[in-house]
């Protein structure tokens, strides 16, 4: 062991906003949730995970973020447009009652964290693709500005059921996104059927 230094992973994550209540196809059902927050506290826990970075939309972001926080892991959070817009579209549309997990992620951002807000419209159809890029550059930039002998490529952690919805599924442009980048890829289900 001697001057072995643990390396120092960085963590990009996306996925499955939980279900909306009149959702005709089911795929992050808010009873899946503590499920999923073990699996993530299982994955972001396993190693020396430097930083998470993500965005803070209801459902994966928001356990990630969760989970990070209890574990002392630096966050970097992406939003595609102002914060009240986001809460509003992304964050208390949905059942589970997420608005003051993400008041209290995005207050409790220390110095060593991050708070990146895009300035997309929040009608583009492109936002979140263009959140995918972004958190995609950042995990390269922040693992090259890291000290390359303790730094492993960065992990893209996708949090779905496993089934793109179609062309305009931004989880699976993320996983693209990742893939190409030359990520290691770490699947969290969503659903246990698809394990």
């Amino acid at each position: 062991m001697g001057d072995e230094r643990p390396t120092s992973i960085i963590v990009a994550l996306a996925g499955r906003r939980v279900d909306a209540d009149d959702s005709a196809e089911r795929r992050f059902p808010l009873s899946r949730c503590p499920a999923v927050t073990a699996d993530l506290t299982r994955v972001l826990g396993a190693g020396a995970v430097a930083r998470l970075i993500c965005s803070a939309a209801a459902g994966a972001d928001l356990l990630a973020l969760d989970v990070a926080d209890r574990l002392g892991i630096a966050k970097h959070v992406i939003l595609p447009y102002a914060q009240k817009d986001f809460r509003d579209s992304s964050v208390t549309d949905r059942p589970g009652g997420w608005g003051p997990l993400f008041d209290r992620i995005i207050q409790g951002l220390t110095p060593a964290d991050q708070l990146e807000v895009l300035h997309e419209s929040k009608d583009s159809a492109t936002a979140f693709r263009v959140v995918n890029q972004t958190i995609v550059e950042r995990a390269l930039q922040v693992a090259e500005q890291t000290d390359n002998d303790a730094t492993a490529p960065p992990t893209a952690v996708i949090v779905w059921e496993g089934n793109a919805r179609g062309s305009d599924d931004a989880t699976a442009d993320f996983r693209g996104r990742a893939t190409k980048a030359g990520f290691r890829l770490i699947e969290v289900s969503t659903f246990p059927s698809s394990r």
